[in-house]
């Protein structure tokens, strides 16, 4: 089959939904932040940690697709698959052509692939909060379904010259941003998807606070300047 096609449905549908993940006995059980330093056990919650989701279809009769963002430094494709199995088994959601999960690759988040523990040989894996985060994220990608409407989508790109560096050689980077705005048909709130390739990680290496690090102030900041649009950033 053609990667494109050449018919085009009468209408765009999408749905967003989102879940909060921040663990909330974070001051009374163990959870080391991903990304920067072994044995770095979180003290506090700057912003929370979120799964957001968009379902999306052209209409075209080709299937629907799910794009999904993990606050998180990375996640394997074992958990993602898990994600996956905990949507497709549900039965909530009928011609699903695929289910897309990435990271955002914050540096602040609890760490979700067991390489920041209490030392390098360690797992820093919290198994239940693993299994949290799995229900979480299937349960938004569902609801995001169910919040689905019919509307007009809209694409741009933006220079963001200046607002990134590469520390290490060979400097080499995309300073483009990226957005997709839907506009539902009954007005409600537009939905963003941002993608932008740069690290989430803005806070440093001393931190030791839950964070989604610039993705969550960049999302608040469109949410507060458009009067409550939905945004879900996609790294890389």
């Amino acid at each position: 089959d053609s990667v494109f096609s050449d018919e085009t449905g009468e209408k765009w549908t999408l749905g967003f939904s989102s879940a909060v993940l921040t663990p909330e006995d974070i001051s009374a059980d163990t959870y080391y932040i991903a990304g920067y330093n072994t044995n770095n056990p979180a003290t506090g919650v700057l912003d929370d940690m979120m799964a957001k989701a968009v379902y999306i279809d052209d209409n075209t009769g080709r299937g629907a697709v799910v794009i999904c963002a993990i606050d998180c430094v990375g996640i394997s494709r074992s958990d993602i698959n898990d994600i996956r199995k905990l949507v497709i088994e549900s039965g909530e959601i009928p011609s699903l052509k695929s289910i897309n999960i990435c990271a955002t690759h914050t540096h602040s988040a609890v760490d979700t692939q067991g390489l920041w523990g209490s030392a390098f040989y360690s797992d820093g894996k919290n198994d239940e909060f693993m299994s949290t985060l799995k229900e979480k994220t299937a349960k938004a990608i569902i609801e995001a379904y169910k919040a689905r409407k019919d509307g007009d989508l809209y694409f741009g790109t933006a220079d963001a010259e200046g607002l990134q560096t590469d520390t290490r050689t060979p400097v080499d980077f995309d300073s483009t941003i990226t957005s997709i705005r839907f506009a539902p048909s009954d007005n409600s709130a537009d939905t963003y998807i941002i993608n932008y390739a740069c690290h989430a990680e803005m806070l440093g290496s001393k931190t030791n606070v839950i964070s989604a690090d610039f993705p969550a102030y960049m999302s608040k900041e469109i949410n507060e300047k458009t009067g409550g649009a939905n945004v879900i950033f996609l790294n890389g």
